[in-house]
């Protein structure tokens, strides 16, 4: 029978998971790596093998059909070929790694905020490609409405709470790119993998953005969090579902849906859609019957919620003070503008050359001037990808969408000669790794080793929102190698095992003996996971391919980031030893000067860090693991323990892995005391003394009920500095969690025995 190594982390971890450039750019570099923009993986490639058979300093008690490979594994990643000249040269090394799921993703965007601090760089299924969170925002989350004209006829409007009426709700026509799932307003896509992804969670995900970033979906100079008209203390309103915010003219412009201001804007309720049991058919009320799942994502106008929304707002159209089935969500996202890309005419007027036409050529069909965006086989498109382009036409009415003479309001960016986006959403796609991506010196780029990935179902598009990454490098001249999956597939990392061979501890060779190298694992690499072959009653009750993924997906996929992460680095020590469950998983804090605060973290010391006498004074690369949004600190740090599979086994180099909080900070509704020092343990918080400034162990900890904490977000930070809170607040200079991320990195750096960023000689190429 397989045995697996640390299985029941990968059943925490899904129960987690619920808490839930110099050189120029190079314009060809895409169309040279293959039709889908990407370099296709060699199924058929050989493996290199570095070992040194001469290697007698391991202990090897394992089958015997495995002793050979473990025997011959190197001391460090640099070749020792005598007799062989070997070109080398100076390369700089942080001996740091920052990978993170979901959330933690964000790993990508602090890597490109600091790409001097490391190495190797991860992006676990997260959605960390920010220009596409707005395609999630206005052409999914929030589409689906019928034209103003048909919803104020007198026969609709009357009916506009009636979802059975096609004339009051008229669905989302948008065409669908690979990985994506059908998304409206009044049908959102449920999950139940990694939690309970119903209209609440999403609600609340989406909320947490805003809390992290501002509100990008209105523009309200006064303060980041609400829309304009809204005034803060509102907030404070205890029933926000029968007395919601209303916005008045000259705050209610949009174009779309209320170009006049002749209707109110107004907050609304949303959440959890209730779905009972039919009594003739008991399954119906379980999460994995597809009736249960598909009524879960929508929105039933005879209910009633209790989750707040005031990021979207509703237009009242009939005056009653809640938004009806068929009234539209508004936001002002950016000025709008023709999706035509840079030529600046669609494809009936194109020329063939690059140039428009004065008159139509009677086939829109046909993409003449080959702009036309496709995610595989055209990339760099810019018609119809969603996003503004220098060169597409534009209105330049403002933000609101409206000229002047109509609204009777100037609002943002009108009649400036430019594009104008929301300021919070430009911000934001402005610091996103895209946009690092695009216009980053090169060779800068060129420094590090990027690993990017999500899975086929993932239900919030990771995979898509990753491809759209990959390109971004691919755009730059960069590799970026694609996998089809970690294994069972063509082109697969490892075509000819299935994925339990790869965690399994009777079979170690397959991760011993693969070649992590950029010249054979690829330069950058992406992976999108998950078995395109199963069916849909096959996956009722599995996993694969989903956000998390099932137990052994949920397993590799960080155990593939780090093994290639630190394998790509000199001068390490790794070596074979079989103490699985070797490593040790501590829990210590800090004090924040950031934060005002004192701050957990948890730590994975590798197997030995103590006895091993080739370990005893060491020092050792460190990884970093950013977690999901939700996820408790204690068990994202016991989820790494698999990298004690892949050290002791020898795949890996031996290193420290960091897990940083992911979660706000706290204020005791009983006293008023503000923590970041804790984390969610059963039945409360594990918390630590806030102004305590000594070592841990002089600390005191105790446990504070969680009905008496009150969350300055909603559970995760994203990792940066915080736009505002739950209350609307704007100084917040003690939330400053990029920073606070930094901070716990130099204190472990300095406590622990931590390699140094150096300069070393290494073999070109390496």
């Amino acid at each position: 029978m397989k045995r697996f190594i640390g299985i029941f982390v990968a059943v925490m971890f899904s129960m987690t998971m619920a808490a839930c450039g110099g050189d120029e750019a190079n314009p060809d570099a895409l169309g040279d790596l293959g039709d889908n923009g990407f370099v296709d993986v060699d199924a058929n490639a050989d493996v290199t093998d570095d070992a040194d058979a001469s290697r007698d300093d391991i202990q090897v008690d394992t089958p015997d059909d495995t002793q050979e490979v473990l025997q011959e594994l190197p001391d460090n990643d640099i070749p020792d070929d005598e007799g062989v000249e070997v070109e080398m040269e100076t390369r700089h090394f942080t001996f740091k790694a920052i990978a993170g799921m979901s959330m933690g993703a964000a790993a990508l965007t602090v890597a490109s905020h600091y790409p001097e601090l490391f190495d190797s760089v991860g992006a676990l299924g997260g959605y960390v490609d920010y220009r596409y969170i707005g395609r999630l925002m206005k052409d999914m989350m929030g589409s689906g409405f019928c034209p103003m004209e048909q919803l104020l006829r007198p026969d609709v409007l009357e009916d506009i709470n009636n979802p059975d009426n096609p004339l009051v709700f008229c669905g989302n026509n948008t065409h669908l790119r690979p990985h994506e799932f059908y998304w409206d307003f009044n049908h959102f896509h449920y999950d139940d993998d990694g939690g309970t992804w119903d209209r609440k969670n999403y609600f609340q995900v989406l909320s947490s953005l805003v809390y992290a970033f501002g509100n990008f979906m209105f523009y309200n100079e006064d303060n980041p969090l609400l829309p304009p008209g809204v005034d803060v203390d509102w907030l404070n309103e205890p029933d926000k579902c029968n007395n919601p915010a209303v916005v008045e003219y000259p705050y209610n412009i949009n174009a779309e849906y209320n170009p006049k201001g002749e209707y109110n804007l107004i907050s609304f309720c949303d959440g959890e859609t209730k779905v009972g049991c039919d009594e003739s058919d008991p399954p119906k009320c379980g999460s994995k019957h597809p009736q249960y799942r598909e009524l879960v994502g929508r929105y039933d106008p005879t209910q009633n919620y209790d989750f707040p929304v005031f990021t979207f707002l509703a237009v009242d159209y009939n005056g009653n003070g809640k938004r009806d089935y068929g009234e539209p969500v508004v936001f002002n996202v950016s000025e709008r503008w023709d999706d035509v890309g840079v030529d600046g005419c669609s494809n009936e007027f194109e020329d063939g050359n690059g140039g428009c036409l004065e008159e139509s050529n009677g086939h829109p069909e046909i993409d003449a001037n080959g702009d036309d965006f496709d995610l595989e086989k055209n990339p760099r498109g810019t018609e119809g990808n969603g996003e503004y382009d220098e060169g597409e036409p534009f209105e330049d009415f403002g933000i609101d969408g409206v000229p002047q003479e109509i609204s009777g309001v100037k609002d943002y960016g009108e009649g400036n000669g430019v594009f104008d986006y929301n300021p919070r959403y430009e911000a934001l796609i402005n610091q996103d790794a895209r946009t690092f991506f695009l216009t980053a010196d090169v060779e800068e780029l060129k420094k590090h080793s990027y690993y990017l990935e999500g899975g086929i179902r993932d239900m919030l598009h990771a995979l898509t929102s990753a491809k759209h990454l990959a390109a971004a490098l691919a755009s730059r001249g960069l590799e970026v190698k694609y996998y089809e999956d970690f294994a069972g597939q063509p082109n697969s990392i490892f075509p000819e095992q299935v994925c339990d061979d790869i965690v399994n501890i009777e079979t170690p060779e397959y991760l011993v003996k693969f070649d992590f190298s950029s010249g054979s694992f690829g330069e950058n690499v992406l992976v999108g996971y998950g078995n395109p072959n199963l069916t849909e009653a096959e996956l009722v009750n599995n996993n694969n391919g989903k956000h998390v993924g099932d137990a052994c997906e949920l397993l590799v996929r960080s155990g593939i980031f780090y093994t290639m992460a630190m394998s790509r680095m000199p001068d390490t020590i790794r070596f074979y030893s079989g103490d699985y469950f070797g490593a040790t998983i501590l829990y210590s804090s800090y004090y924040s000067e950031i934060l005002q605060s004192r701050r957990w973290y948890g730590l994975n010391l590798p197997p030995g860090y103590f006895t091993d006498e080739r370990l005893k004074d060491a020092e050792l690369p460190l990884g970093i693991i950013l977690p999901g949004i939700g996820m408790p600190l204690w068990e994202t740090t016991e989820a790494t323990r698999i990298v004690g599979l892949t050290q002791a086994s020898g795949a890996t180099p031996r290193f420290i892995l960091l897990s940083p909080d992911g979660q706000c900070c706290f204020r005791n509704s009983q006293t008023g005391e503000r923590f970041c020092n804790c984390y969610r343990i059963s039945g409360g918080y594990q918390c630590v003394e806030a102004q305590c400034k000594g070592e841990h162990e002089e600390c005191e900890e105790f446990v504070i009920p969680r009905d008496n904490m009150v969350q300055e977000c909603n559970s995760g930070h994203f990792f940066v500095n915080q736009a505002t809170n739950v209350w609307g607040e704007t100084d917040l200079e003690t939330a400053r969690f990029e920073d606070a991320l930094l901070e716990v990195i130099d204190v472990v750096s300095k406590k622990y025995r931590i390699k140094q960023p150096a300069d070393v000689e290494v073999p070109v190429g390496f």
